[in-house]
């Protein structure tokens, strides 16, 4: 059979974000990202930050996440331990942006978002920027 490794993982947590928007619920391909996620640890597979990147696309596009969501995605990623990126921070934005839409969140915590990446010592993108003017 096929032996569980970080592709075969990644490629399923990939899938989950892409189809996240389709029905018949988008918070079911949401919870099955968060389910091989779960599946990979108990496979003694390491997600890395493709996967919780992945995750974190499946988040934005199911209309019941929110910011929340995505820092306890974040929180997930420093246990295993992961180290986050600039898609990271910039998929998190994008959540908050939702956020802002529905008047969950204001702009106070994009600048809050963005505070964390830089202490982190990470560098503002071309997918931050393009996060920031959403």
């Amino acid at each position: 059979g096929v032996q569980p490794s970080l592709f075969l993982y990644s490629s399923l947590v990939s899938l989950a974000a892409k189809t996240a928007s389709e029905p018949p619920l988008p918070a079911t391909r949401f919870l099955q990202g968060l389910g091989v996620i779960e599946g990979m640890r108990k496979a003694g597979v390491t997600p890395d930050v493709v996967c919780y990147n992945a995750l974190l696309v499946a988040a934005v596009k199911c209309p019941n996440t929110t910011l929340d969501d995505g820092y306890w995605i974040l929180d997930e990623m420093g246990h295993v331990p992961v180290r986050p990126d600039e898609f990271t921070f910039a998929t998190l934005l994008d959540l908050c942006a939702s956020d802002v839409e529905r008047g969950l969140a204001e702009v106070s915590d994009a600048e809050q978002v963005m505070v964390e990446m830089t202490a982190l010592g990470l560098k503002t993108s071309t997918y931050v920027y393009n996060s920031l003017l959403k």
